[in-house]
């Protein structure tokens, strides 16, 4: 194990070898960072104007850190975890700042907002999004309450997808191939149909690669099959028109296939499986797994947006109408025992249709305002068994918004932000409970009971910001914001009657932020740092109950923290980044279900992440370039009791990537490791079953080209 002393040391000679030996983001006598220009406030703004606490990662970055999809940014930001779920693959465990949600049930909603082209994505599961054609991704921090409101009490995070140009063909092809068998192959097509005035972009991915844990039977004996495999599918289409001078209509649809399997758990704790289910599982090893049903798990998505923006005097209205789905079957041995029986069979479809408008003013003079309103509706269907449970379950969620920000320039370089949102969230469940007492999953519906619920709630969310330009790449921000998550149905897959009824409280939360973002040296380093005090009333926590059921349950909670993001053009070919966060979290209340906790889950004390780029000539119009990146992490809770056999020990990994680029960026080849010093490390666990693990080192060897 690396400790926080070591790990430092091998971070600083990472930095230290690549500084001996990335390409300027500018051209001229001086290398200088790009501006990047992000919509966090539903208008173009530059980063380091927006008096908000936000990552960005374009495609540079995205490249470095080898980002393919949601969970590569896992602790490459602030006081960010992103892992997959532990049980359907396409499910996204987002936490932020201590607050998130670790289960998909269809039940629990979300902590943490996540958008694709501003539609909000309403269930965990099929959030674990492939980068397919993504121009950036913003990952904003802390309660966004106004302009975002729903389930983002936590923080958003933006994908914002690249745009048809109507001016120029384009087009450009990927081929990845790997360990365990990897093999990625993604294409994109940029077509102008009416120069200047209409283009098509089509994007698609297909993405393979070998499970890496072993099956083994119960005399520990490999069977030759392999779980935690990688198998999906993702397209999407843009149109967009120039209709007018003053209209463009942006068009998308896009398809999603995933039958990766489940993600699965390794066995490790006999003693708290033997009291739980009387039986006693092999100890495998950590890539070794037994598993007793069928590894299956099928996903399907599809959804389709329409964006019209109106654009008249330097006014800009704005309406964004969507729709999505997704079917989600799952198969999943919860102990990975061939010994003994504890699944979960799940049927799942979910439907939403969203509307959201927005008016913005015009951009100059020292007023600025937004307006907006937004309507939301889902259904969802589930048949699921559970320790031999069956449910059947039908819920309608509606949720309806207006909000708005007013901006003033108080005095050259001062600004006064005052926000509020109003939302109005009803939800209702039909429920069917059906407890047959058997041991095995069993469809004999004898003892059934049957429940049908009503929740609502309405929240008024504010927010006040102060911002002071002290320079032209100075900028000092102090906000106070507020965030609400609505009450829910606390069991998702009930073992009892009493499970069946029972609810969880609205989640509320007050947050004080002030940062500071600046510019140096002829803006080559930028360096932006915030400090944040967060209250939680009612934080809703999943639990693992005595008797294997899984609920929400609620406490009240405070913490504060620490966060610093830098970047430095050293020179026109070197290129290093930094970030680090630092948690202090606290239980105020703790639910009765849990005496005892200290910490919030997936909510390391202290991490970081250094990285660095390094391009040089290779002659025939080609350049070489080095990258590396080293993250460290502080030990991280993994549920809330705190549970020592799960608790993931403190641990670094390293990435890397060398390669050749010719034909003026044309084509790329990328040879590349993750994980390359093969850490173990877990990133989930039930504490009376065991853990999920990362994976192994692994290395891949990439060709980029571009017409």
């Amino acid at each position: 194990m690396l400790k926080p002393a070591t790990s430092s040391l091998v971070a600083a000679a990472i930095a230290l070898l690549l500084s001996q030996t990335h390409q300027a983001h500018a051209q001229g006598a001086r290398a200088q960072l790009d501006e990047i220009v992000v919509t966090a406030r539903k208008r173009e703004e530059t980063q380091q104007t927006v008096p908000v606490t936000l990552s960005t990662f374009g495609e540079q970055l995205l490249d470095l850190q080898q980002v393919v999809e949601l969970q590569d940014l896992h602790l490459g930001i602030p006081n960010v975890t992103i892992v997959r779920n532990t049980g359907t693959n396409t499910g996204a465990q987002v936490f932020v700042r201590g607050v998130g949600q670790d289960d998909s049930a269809f039940t629990n909603e979300p902590t943490i907002g996540i958008y694709v082209d501003d539609v909000y994505i309403g269930r965990q599961i099929g959030a674990m999004i492939d980068l397919l054609d993504v121009e950036r991704v913003e990952v904003l921090r802390g309660p966004q309450g106004t302009l975002y409101g729903r389930n983002s009490t936590g923080g958003a995070i933006k994908f914002v997808s690249a745009r048809p140009d109507p001016t120029e063909f384009m087009a450009r092809a990927a081929v990845t191939v790997g360990s365990y068998d990897r093999l990625d192959v993604g294409g994109v097509i940029n077509v102008p149909l009416i120069d200047e005035t209409l283009a098509l972009r089509v994007s698609g991915l297909s993405r393979d690669q070998r499970g890496w844990v072993r099956v083994v039977d119960a005399e520990n004996v490999e069977t030759g099959q392999r779980t935690n495999a990688i198998d999906s599918r993702a397209a999407r289409a843009l149109l967009r028109w120039f209709a007018s001078d003053a209209l463009t209509v942006d068009l998308g649809v896009d398809l999603a296939q995933d039958t990766s399997g489940p993600n699965q758990l390794i066995p490790t704790n006999c003693a708290g499986v033997n009291t739980l289910l009387d039986a006693c599982p092999l100890r495998f090893g950590e890539r070794r797994a037994g598993v007793n049903v069928p590894d299956i798990n099928r996903f399907r998505g599809q959804g389709a947006n329409l964006a019209l923006t109106w654009e008249q005097q330097g006014y800009t209205l704005r309406s964004i109408t969507a729709y999505r789905g997704f079917t989600d079957e799952l198969a999943v041995d919860l102990t990975s025992n061939p010994a003994f029986v504890f699944n979960l069979l799940q049927d799942l479809e979910q439907r939403q249709i969203s509307q959201e408008l927005q008016l913005n003013s015009a951009g100059d003079g020292p007023l600025t305002w937004l307006v907006g309103a937004f309507g939301f509706r889902e259904s969802v269907d589930q048949d699921a068994v559970f320790t031999g449970n069956r449910n059947i379950d039908e819920q309608t969620s509606t949720s309806y918004a207006l909000f708005g920000e007013v901006g003033y320039e108080l005095m050259p370089g001062l600004a006064l932000t005052v926000g509020a949102r109003y939302s109005r969230d009803r939800k209702t469940i039909d429920r069917e409970f059906f407890a047959p007492g058997a041991t095995t999953p069993t469809e004999v519906l004898n003892s059934g009971s049957a429940l049908s619920n009503r929740l609502s709630n309405t929240e008024f969310t504010p927010k006040v910001a102060l911002d002071w330009q002290l320079a032209e790449d100075r900028l000092v921000y102090f906000s106070f914001s507020q965030g609400y998550k609505p009450s829910g149905f606390a069991a998702a897959r009930p073992v009892s009657p009493e499970q069946l009824a029972a609810v969880v409280d609205t989640e509320k939360v007050d947050s004080w932020e002030l940062g500071f973002k600046s510019e140096w040296l002829d803006n080559r380093l930028r360096a932006n740092i915030a400090a944040f005090h967060s209250t939680y009333d009612n934080l809703q926590l999943s639990i693992l109950s005595g008797d294997g059921s899984f609920f929400v349950d609620s406490a009240d909670v405070r913490f504060w923290g620490v966060e610093l993001e830098t970047a430095f053009q050293a020179t026109e070919r070197l290129f290093v980044y930094a970030i680090a966060g630092y948690l202090n979290d606290k239980y105020k209340t703790l639910p009765a279900t849990v005496p005892t906790a200290d910490r919030l889950k997936h909510a390391p004390k202290f991490h970081y992440k250094i990285g660095s780029e390094y391009r040089a000539p290779a002659g025939r119009d080609m350049e070489f370039f080095i990258g590396a990146n080293w993250l460290w992490t502080d030990e991280i809770i993994r549920n809330v009791a705190n549970t020592p056999n799960i608790t993931t020990p403190s641990y670094g990994l390293l990435d890397a990537q060398l390669g050749l680029e010719g034909g003026d960026g044309r084509w790329r080849l990328t040879a590349g490791g993750e994980n390359l010093t093969d850490r173990s490390h877990w990133v989930q666990g039930i504490s009376t079953l065991g853990r999920y693990y990362g994976m192994p080192r692994t290395v891949f060897l990439k060709l980029d080209t571009r017409f």
